[in-house]
């Protein structure tokens, strides 16, 4: 599967793949070129109710890759992916680790009102 055809919704989810099957997909994003990309690729898998391990790993991958060129890409991925309840906890809150000790308050009060789960 190449990165164009990765970005086209149909091919991808005609067969309606069950949503922690799409979760398995959740590193091709973070291999996409650029930001944008990725959050497009991103955005795609959670149309589908894109659900597990797959889409928290993808709020710590986020977390941990932000930079001040692409902070604000970075933050509206954050958001879209605790939207669609990826879990803050995942890995015993490690998103919550990492962002206290880079001292982000705006991550921090992003992962703070998220609607996952406990």
């Amino acid at each position: 599967m190449t990165e164009k055809d990765f970005l086209k919704p149909g091919p991808l989810l005609e067969g309606r793949p069950l949503p922690t099957t799409l979760s398995g997909l959740f590193p091709l994003p973070r291999q996409m070129n650029t930001k944008p990309e990725r959050l497009e690729a991103t955005r795609l898998l959670l149309t589908a109710d894109t659900a597990g391990s797959g889409v928290d790993n993808a709020l710590f991958d986020t977390v941990s890759d932000i930079t001040e060129l692409t902070r604000l890409i970075d933050l509206t991925l954050i958001d879209v992916l605790v939207w669609h309840k990826a879990s803050v906890n995942y890995e015993n809150g490690k998103c919550f680790q990492l962002t206290i000790m880079k001292g982000d308050l705006d991550i921090l009060s992003r992962l703070c009102n998220a609607r996952s789960s406990v």
